[in-house]
């Protein structure tokens, strides 16, 4: 063979080595599922699961939650009241990811656009009668009236700095303030690598893999695709020895529509349901029936709802129901899972109090902007906090008509809680445990009670 020849082999095989070299996967890369494509990651704008997992990660305001759930301050270096009305944060010395300095009038900029929104569904501002720039590192927050437990209405991933005062609909333009910084965006997948202007961590890039299906999602799992499946069915629970199981703070339940239902057959509802045999289906560590928030909330804890057939049937007057079946309706999002809830309800008050039940599934979108007019006797819904304060707590289950003339008690706000579930228009489902199946690849990532999935200190094993 001559000179030429073994020179033309040998620079084939580097090109056939750097083709078959680059076609394998990135190794030092974590891969999770996400439910749905992302289309922005303006924090104003992106709502769901994709909020916790990603904007929690590209994004971080004046104070975050950590994996021990205590505030812990990011953004601010200090906040504290000067006056009754007047709460005054010093800035912390943080950068964008191109290096420019995060300044306070980039705080302005957000409480702007959520006031341009007009969206109250976002974070309650209403007892915020300004937001002010005080020196380019301090800004100052100025109420209404006075109130408590601001700073962790501060964690809020909606309340994070914006680089310009406008909505990003696309990542042009946007920079980010979190450890990870968005760099690709698809309709199968986003893409994150570390800020390096956050910290001097060096952390694995990120793939975000939009999968729909639960049950494609858990294929892509067993077949070392994703290296942490989001969300692991109850039904395969069993199947798995190394699930990680994540507390979630929010208000789920099963509501009683107070003007369809009298409060004898409310309390006869609650009271004919076996809360044990749900805890068994869901294979959950919670107690159906206990209230869904953290215990550090309440001075001492509050009572749950048991099972009392013989109070149920005394109680019971069916009426209306003996000729029209109770209802209960659940939204198209997570069907099975909410059916799941709905079989066992039906099943629980066809047996213990002789009465028919019909399940009726309405679209997502329906589901909301219609409840009113609907009239649903009984519906499926849950609250996200916005923070872990009781304060937000009361907010949030006040969104809710049967709640809504409930005052809150400022000192106490476990007396709201007693007065709601005394009302018997709610069947709370104890705090929620999410499952999810982590690889061994990887570690240093943390679930805190808001649901957040903290990549901080994320590395590869």
């Amino acid at each position: 063979m001559g000179l030429q020849q073994i020179l033309l082999l040998l620079v084939a095989c580097s090109a056939i080595s750097c083709t078959r070299k680059n076609t394998q996967p990135e190794l030092n890369v974590f891969r999770i599922n996400l439910p749905r494509e992302i289309h922005s990651i303006d924090p104003l704008l992106l709502r769901g699961t994709a909020k916790r997992y990603v904007l929690f990660n590209a994004h971080r305001g004046l104070y975050f939650y950590n994996s021990k759930n205590e505030l812990q301050p990011h953004g601010a270096q200090s906040c504290t009241w000067s006056s009754e009305f007047h709460f005054d944060c010093k800035l912390s010395n943080l950068k964008w990811n191109d290096g420019s300095p995060i300044l306070a009038k980039h705080y302005i900029y957000t409480f702007e656009q959520i006031i341009k929104l007009g969206d109250e569904s976002l974070t309650d501002i209403s007892d915020i009668k300004s937001m002010s720039v005080l020196s380019k590192s301090s800004l100052r927050f100025t109420f209404k009236s006075k109130v408590s437990g601001f700073k962790h209405r501060l964690a809020s991933l909606v309340l994070t700095p914006r680089n310009e005062n406008k909505l990003f609909e696309t990542l042009e333009g946007q920079l980010f303030s979190g450890p990870y910084v968005v760099t690709e965006k698809s309709s199968k997948k986003i893409k994150m690598t570390s800020n390096t202007n956050f910290d001097s961590y060096s952390r694995p890039v990120v793939e975000g893999v939009f999968v729909d299906d639960p049950s494609a999602a858990l294929n892509m799992f067993e077949s070392g695709k994703l290296d942490f499946l989001r969300y692991l069915e109850s039904s395969n629970i069993s199947a798995y020895k190394d699930v990680l199981f994540a507390p979630f703070a929010k208000l789920d339940g099963l509501f009683l529509n107070q003007n369809e239902l009298s409060l004898k057959n409310r309390k006869a509802l609650i009271y004919a349901l076996d809360f044990k045999s749900l805890k068994k289906l869901y294979s959950s560590p919670s107690t159906p029936g206990c209230l869904a928030l953290p215990e550090s909330f309440f001075s001492k804890s509050i009572e749950c709802f048991e099972m009392n057939i013989k109070k149920a049937k005394e109680l019971f007057s069916a009426g209306d129901l003996k000729t029209k079946p109770l209802k209960i309706y659940i939204p198209s999002a997570d069907a099975d899972e909410h059916k799941k809830l709905a079989l066992w309800a039906r099943e629980q008050w066809q047996k213990n109090l002789g009465i028919s039940v019909e399940i009726k599934l309405v679209e997502q979108k329906i589901f909301y902007s219609k409840m009113k007019e609907m009239k649903y006797s009984i519906y499926r819904k849950a609250h996200s906090l916005d923070n872990l304060s009781c304060d937000d707590a009361v907010r949030s289950l006040q969104r809710e008509a049967e709640f809504k003339s409930l005052e809150s008690n400022k000192t106490d706000c476990r007396k709201f809680f007693i007065a709601a579930l005394n009302s018997y228009s709610w069947i709370p489902l104890g705090l929620p445990y999410y499952a999810h199946l982590p690889s061994k690849n990887f570690s240093g990532y943390y679930i805190n009670l808001l649901g957040q999935f903290g990549l901080d200190k994320l590395e590869k094993n």
